[in-house]
């Protein structure tokens, strides 16, 4: 890695590194690199904001040419998970059940639809009760 991170700077090049945490952290035996690992400016990559997720799902939505009323997009935000890939994932389904069941697509449709993708929250009735302070029925294994 010394070696490449050398060959980048006489070259004038950019080099990118991704890892979980920033390299200055990395576990660098050799002093030479690791003082370069510190000298790198570091950008954390975060969730999607609420816009940004709302924007990718209105576009997952475009691209299959599937009209959405706003109520279920906003309904679907609150329920998938804050990732990009999940957002896409869910559009896809919803899109296959939708031609499957030759109608529009409705909450009831994607309560049925979305279930099994992973993180997909509670519907509305358990989110109720739990705000209510209702305990949750035990979950089925």
């Amino acid at each position: 890695m010394l070696h490449l991170l050398n060959l980048a700077a006489e070259a004038g090049l950019p080099l990118l590194l991704a890892g979980r945490a920033p390299p200055a952290r990395w576990p660098v035996a050799l002093a030479d690199l690791r003082s370069r690992l510190r000298a790198m400016t570091a950008v954390g990559i975060r969730e999607p904001g609420e816009g940004l997720l709302a924007t990718l799902l209105r576009q997952d939505f475009a691209r299959r040419q599937l009209r959405v009323e706003e109520g279920l997009q906003a309904w679907l935000l609150l329920h998938l998970p804050r990732e990009a890939a999940v957002v896409a994932e869910a559009a896809a389904r919803l899109d296959r059940a939708a031609l499957a069941h030759g109608g529009r697509l409705t909450r009831a449709l994607a309560r049925a639809t979305l279930p099994e993708l992973a993180g997909f929250g509670p519907d509305d009735e358990s989110m109720a009760m739990a705000a209510a302070g209702c305990p949750q029925p035990p979950t089925l294994l």
